[in-house]
């Protein structure tokens, strides 16, 4: 028996909680967190190592995994048409925009109240209110002027829109390439493509494209996570071997950093981490790795707006108190807790009893709606 293969005696796994896949997920946020505030360390991250100048591979991990996840779940019912494509959409859609509205107009609530007492935020040029409309209708991606500053990091869910409006038709088109191998090569095709013409166009790798066209960048990532979920449903990985697929991957990935930047290779690291975690059996369910998963989207939506009032207050503080190196790095160093657990506050308090609305207000809605079929019948 080969060590890959599709026969039933080894199958493909389901996808499951608590595992690797979710400490990845985490991973990715948190790995966020620390690129934007490494900006506010005592001095430069990224002249201390180069890994902390590439954080945007946290953004790509993140795009990644959203096409691998989305079609895990929800691949199978796309395409026998049990979801049609606007449910799909809407599904998606309201589970990201409320969070970011509600982050968004907390931000302005603040600067609006430090307005009010006289007391300017630290840098005041990420509140041009000229930016404000394009980030809050989630529009920044697709080349609409506009959508900086604010919680910028919202750009990438402008993004997400678009792939999720793609994400039916891009998973029934490669839904025709019977082959698991070869879709998933076509899908890293696309993303070669894709980084080929950047170049040519735009002189920069896709993975570097400003955030204005965001949209570009993120598609041939997430097609890549969705080809991922094609293979693994199909193909069998033994346990061991997953199991160090995503180890080593991980290991060269944060090496390969040292050396010096090559995206495309480490977008693929990334790629075989996806899949060794996916492929690796979870026999008991971690509850820590798998509500780690579940607040990472509530800490990539608020690290940003918290990183803003946490260093106005810092900075204030470290005046005041004639802060040497030593108590700078102290301060700096709990931010990151900070901002966890914020998420964590966020997530519960905020987000999920807006989602238990909007869940309540949708069957209230859909039993009116068969209320009245009954009638017309």
């Amino acid at each position: 028996m080969t060590q890959v293969d599709t026969t039933s005696a080894l199958k493909p796994l389901p996808l499951t909680r608590g595992g690797p896949l979710d400490a990845l997920r985490f991973m990715a946020a948190f790995c966020m967190v620390l690129y934007h505030y490494s900006f506010e360390a005592p001095v430069d991250l990224a002249k201390v190592h180069p890994i902390w100048g590439r954080g945007y591979l946290a953004t790509d991990f993140f795009l990644i995994v959203s096409g691998y996840v989305l079609g895990r779940i929800y691949g199978d019912r796309v395409a026998s048409a049990k979801m049609s494509n606007f449910g799909f959409f809407q599904r998606r859609a309201m589970r990201v925009v409320p969070a970011h509205l509600i982050m968004l107009m907390g931000l302005v609530v603040f600067v609006l109240a430090c307005g009010a007492v006289g007391f300017a935020p630290a840098h005041m040029e990420y509140f041009d209110w000229s930016q404000l409309p394009a980030q809050l209708f989630l529009v920044t991606s697709i080349g609409v002027p506009g959508g900086r500053g604010w919680n910028d990091p919202s750009w990438s869910l402008s993004a997400l829109l678009v792939c999720y409006a793609a994400f039916p038709f891009l998973w029934r088109a490669f839904a025709r390439i019977k082959s698991p191998i070869l879709a998933l090569a076509a899908g890293f095709g696309v993303m070669a493509v894709a980084d080929g013409l950047s170049n040519l166009v735009l002189h920069r790798d896709v993975f570097q494209i400003p955030q204005e066209i965001g949209a570009l960048r993120a598609l041939p990532l997430f097609i890549a996570g969705i080809m991922l979920a094609r293979f693994s449903e199909s193909v069998a990985i033994r346990p061991w071997i997953a199991r160090c697929l995503g180890v080593s991957a991980l290991v060269v990935l944060i090496g390969l950093q040292s050396v010096g930047r090559f995206d495309f290779v480490s977008i693929l690291l990334i790629a075989a981490m996806v899949v060794g975690a996916g492929a690796t059996p979870v026999r008991k369910a971690s509850y820590v790795l798998e509500k780690g998963a579940v607040i990472s989207f509530s800490l990539f939506i608020t690290n940003e707006p918290v990183r803003i009032v946490l260093f106005g207050m810092i900075h204030l503080l470290e005046k005041k108190l004639h802060a040497g190196p030593g108590l700078q790095w102290a301060l700096w160093a709990i931010t990151p807790a900070i901002a966890v657990a914020f998420a964590v506050a966020f997530h519960y308090g905020v987000d999920m009893p807006t989602q238990r609305w909007i869940r309540s207000k949708r069957k209230t809605a859909r039993a009116g709606d068969r209320a009245l079929e009954a009638m017309a019948a």
